[in-house]
């Protein structure tokens, strides 16, 4: 068994992939992931593949941010993000969440990614802004290491 991580969009991946290291595991995501999509069907589908789950997904804005606040418990980590312990068919899985949005976090940093964040390229993007600004990587280093200890004590 393994811990999984499962990634809304390409920015969400990009994040996921910087916790894969430190909570040694494996991200999945496909271009039709979609934040309901992952808490509906695909944790339903992973949970029982992964002695662990983590899900990388967006908050959004007015109703929809409903079923984040109906599935899961939600402590802010930084600015922006939130780290969630499911309840009910998805208790056991660990959210990691973005509110409203990866964007928002992205402009919290002090970046400006337009729609970047919804490509492949994102996390290109994102390594590349965050070496060009010291203060902007030692933010970002900085939630990184706390998302990363706040879900690894609720695994």
């Amino acid at each position: 068994m393994q811990t999984c991580i499962v990634a809304e969009c390409y920015g969400n991946k990009c994040v996921g992939e910087y916790l894969r290291n430190e909570v040694r595991g494996e991200v999945h995501h496909k271009h039709n992931f979609g934040r309901d999509f992952i808490l509906q069907d695909v944790a339903k589908d992973f949970k029982p593949r992964c002695n662990r789950l983590i899900v990388v997904i967006d908050y959004e804005t007015s109703d929809a941010r409903i079923l984040v606040e109906k599935n899961f418990r939600l402590t802010r980590i930084c600015e922006k993000v939130w780290v969630g312990r499911g309840v009910n068919e998805l208790a056991g899985v660990v959210a990691v969440v973005f509110d409203p949005h990866i964007e928002a976090f992205a402009e919290w940093l002090g970046l400006n990614p337009g729609d970047k964040l919804r490509r492949e390229e994102a996390c290109d993007y994102l390594l590349s802004e965050l070496k060009k600004s010291n203060n902007v990587g030692a933010k970002f280093e900085n939630c990184i290491k706390r998302i990363a200890a706040t879900v690894r004590q609720r695994l």
